[in-house]
């Protein structure tokens, strides 16, 4: 019936909302590794499956590809044949709006806190957070925030909970779990620290919001490397995540396929069947992969240009004259010699390491404009020197953000670089650009 509308958690972060006349979906993520081959779902959806006959309507929250997937976009746009519009934040940078359109979308950019009558009853309001975005479902007169992976300061969730007045936000849906760098293997309470930041970033985001409904998602995934599958133990677990105590809000577990709202009958047993659930899939067996290789030879060719480009655009201060990488896989130290300006390999143990990491992985990183970031979120290497290894990792980003935004991702990225160092100093590892300095604010409070 008109105005009326169903809620379903499809995988990932993906969710599907149902009404009259349309489908509307959220990052859809449906099959494949992502990030350099180091995070797999934990039960993939065959999109064959999927009832599509509506789908008119997507929203991306950001170009990582656990919500930008380009596979499945590709095959959702290949499965249907009528008109399909995505949903982005307006944002300097056309890149991903330029894909999408090339896929044979139509996009529509969302302005920051501006609401966007989509259909009668059904609007949208974007919310940027970096290179992130939050997204307000205003839906037939109920509000539903999808957070995501953001790390919202208070302003901008003071201005999501205004944007739901007076009905108020009715659910919350946002990760919960780890997903990228916050400590080495054999750091136990620097892994506590992770998992107990991301309960308590929830907790203050749904009593920040007032939400009465907490849908737990954005995690279900696994790190399927040998080398970074100690975080899949170190993960937050959901019986730890629903002891939350919650500010007048109930945990709603999701589960594949399974209709979110309206509520079911008893949502007690449907948590209880649903962390079972989870469980189950967790525990399953799987196979790990090794890292990816390059050889010496490819890595050499790319860190000349890269260290030209590092000199051409970013700071003079550095934490020293050479970074040092032990390349495990190739038993070499690889070292990136500032003042000299050159690159060049040396006996493995020559001198002490900044870090330690896999060839293909460097490779990844030196390759790609945005390979700093993937290789931060596969967590796929050991840090000995957590002051320079984020200089550098950073220093590296820094340059794919100059090159899209020119001055105001130049001082953003500058930011960006003092903040991971004093982060460093107060003793927090973050995981993620995009929130590293609201995260940092936090921890100088605290």
């Amino acid at each position: 019936m008109p105005g009326e509308f169903r809620l379903s958690f499809v995988n990932h972060a993906c969710l599907r909302m149902d009404a009259a006349d349309f489908t509307f979906l959220c990052d859809p993520w449906f099959s494949g590794s992502v990030f350099n081959e180091s995070w797999k779902l934990l039960k993939e959806t065959r999109i064959e499956t999927l009832d599509l006959a509506k789908l008119k309507y997507l929203w991306i929250s950001h170009e990582h590809p656990d919500h930008f997937h380009f596979p499945t976009l590709k095959a959702l746009r290949q499965r249907v044949s009528g008109p399909l519009t995505v949903f982005f934040q307006n944002l300097p940078d056309k890149a991903v709006r330029d894909a999408l359109v090339k896929l044979g979308y139509s996009v529509v950019e969302l302005d920051d806190g501006v609401r966007h009558e989509v259909e009668p009853g059904f609007a949208l309001r974007c919310f940027a957070c970096g290179g992130d975005s939050a997204l307000v479902i205003h839906a037939f007169g109920t509000n539903i925030a999808n957070t995501n992976d953001c790390g919202l300061p208070a302003e901008t969730l003071e201005r999501i909970r205004a944007s739901c007045a007076p009905e108020g936000v009715e659910l919350l849906l946002t990760q919960f779990g780890l997903a990228g760098y916050y400590a080495n293997a054999d750091d136990a309470a620097g892994l506590a620290r992770a998992r107990d930041f991301h309960l308590q970033q929830l907790r203050r985001y749904q009593t920040e919001l007032a939400a009465r409904h907490v849908v737990p998602f954005a995690s279900y995934i696994w790190f399927c490397r040998r080398s970074n599958r100690f975080l899949n133990q170190a993960q937050v677990q959901l019986p730890d995540l629903l002891a939350l105590p919650l500010a007048g809000g109930r945990f709603l577990v999701p589960r594949h396929g399974e209709q979110l709202w309206p509520l079911a009958a008893d949502p007690d047993a449907v948590n209880r069947d649903n962390v079972e659930y989870w469980r189950t899939l967790i525990e399953r067996d799987k196979d790990s992969s090794d890292d990816p290789k390059a050889t010496a030879e490819e890595i050499a060719t790319l860190a000349v240009e890269v260290m030209a480009e590092m000199k051409a655009t970013l700071f003079r201060r550095r934490p020293g004259d050479c970074t040092v990488l032990r390349i495990r896989d190739l038993e070499r130290l690889a070292v990136f010699d500032w003042k000299a300006e050159a690159f060049r390999f040396e006996a493995d143990g020559a001198r002490p390491a900044v870090g330690e990491l896999a060839s293909g992985d460097l490779h990844f990183l030196l390759k790609f404009p945005w390979g700093a970031d993937t290789l931060n979120v596969t967590s796929a290497f050991h840090v000995n020197d957590l002051n320079h290894w984020q200089w550098f990792v950073w220093s590296k980003n820094a340059v794919y953000g100059i090159k899209k935004s020119s001055r105001r991702a130049r001082w953003k990225n500058g930011a960006m670089l003092q903040a991971s160092r004093l982060a460093a100093v107060v003793g927090v590892d973050l995981r993620d650009s995009r929130s590293l300095p609201w995260r940092l604010v936090d921890a100088v409070r605290r």
